[in-house]
């Protein structure tokens, strides 16, 4: 059965006038005939569940006035083609992390069916959109639960984790303020009242997490933006120093689209090398995305960004020369 949910929508505004009408009047206001006004009302009965009734005396319709104020029509404000990108949404997002959200996803998915039904296919939308992860961590559901809920409730959190130089588990307190999808994984930038300053948490590195009942500590949003902003990657924190980066050979037409940092300034040169200046706090991420371009990425500035990603290759050079360890069981 195909309807346009154009002419549901519009069919549910005139009832709800509390109005009676005649088929004649309800085809000329909805523009179409007899059988598409039958049809129309059959879906909103048999689908719907709409509360249309029809007084045999007249042939006048109207909504139940005993049922009327408490039927609603999910999903009125849709068109077929924002239901079908609403559906790519939850495909996408069950991809993104498959597990998560998983009995919430499928019930979505669920309805997103029976409005479309008979109109378009929403299990065509997973068979056209392909995503592909790399190097993704798996966030147990208990754990991305709890984040989410302290966040749209607005109170503290509390969890296990591993801490930077001893990596010995200590107990954390934070505020969350966002959650992040960064390179196929999951952190929340959150302010920590264990040690009173804003950090990144990865959510698979979370362990024993609990919501807590205390409010959390709102930070501006500007002040977010200023302190994650500035450095480069998921390290946070206030921008240290200046990297200049220049791109040779096939690497330097992808350099001449790509977006390292939002504050990058690109140079084009002559001998079709392309320059990338940006500002960078804590080096270490910045490093492995130099070193993943092999010969074509030179560290021009600073000296001592330079000398790590130099040294690095150097020991890798080394362990190639020395060849593979021979090991006797």
């Amino acid at each position: 059965m195909r309807v346009r949910f154009e002419q549901l929508y519009r069919l549910d505004r005139l009832l709800r006038s509390k109005r009676r009408y005649s088929a004649e009047e309800l085809c000329r206001h909805l523009e179409c005939s007899r059988a598409t006004l039958k049809r129309l009302i059959a879906f909103m009965r048999d689908r719907q569940h709409a509360p249309i009734i029809c007084d045999r005396r007249d042939g006048l319709y109207q909504y139940d006035p005993a049922h009327a104020q408490q039927f609603e029509l999910p999903g009125l404000w849709f068109g077929p083609r924002e239901i079908v990108a609403l559906a790519t949404l939850v495909d996408m997002l069950a991809a993104l992390e498959p597990g998560l959200l998983r009995e919430h996803l499928d019930t979505c998915r669920g309805r997103l069916r029976d409005l479309l039904r008979g109109d378009l296919d929403v299990d065509r939308v997973g068979r056209c959109v392909r995503l592909l992860s790399m190097n993704r961590r798996q966030v147990a559901p208990d754990v991305f639960n709890a984040v989410t809920s302290a966040l749209v409730s607005g109170r503290r959190l509390a969890f296990d984790f591993p801490e930077r130089d001893t990596h010995a588990r200590g107990r954390r307190t934070v505020s969350p303020q966002r959650l992040v999808r960064y390179r196929d994984n999951w952190y929340l930038d959150a302010w920590c009242h264990t040690v009173d300053r804003l950090r990144t948490f990865g959510l698979a590195r979370m362990e024993k997490v609990k919501v807590l009942e205390e409010r959390s500590r709102i930070v501006g949003r500007r002040r977010l933006e200023r302190f994650f902003a500035q450095s480069y990657g998921i390290y946070n924190g206030p921008a240290k120093a200046t990297a200049v980066i220049r791109f040779t050979g096939p690497a330097a037409r992808y350099a001449a689209v790509e977006q390292w940092h939002p504050r990058q300034k690109r140079t084009m040169h002559a001998d079709g090398s392309v320059e990338l200046r940006f500002p960078y706090g804590d080096p270490t991420e910045l490093v492995k995305d130099i070193l993943s371009w092999g010969e074509c990425a030179e560290v021009v500035e600073p000296p001592e960004l330079r000398d790590m990603v130099r040294n690095k290759l150097k020991n890798a050079v080394l362990r190639y020369e020395q060849g593979p360890e021979v090991r006797v069981e």
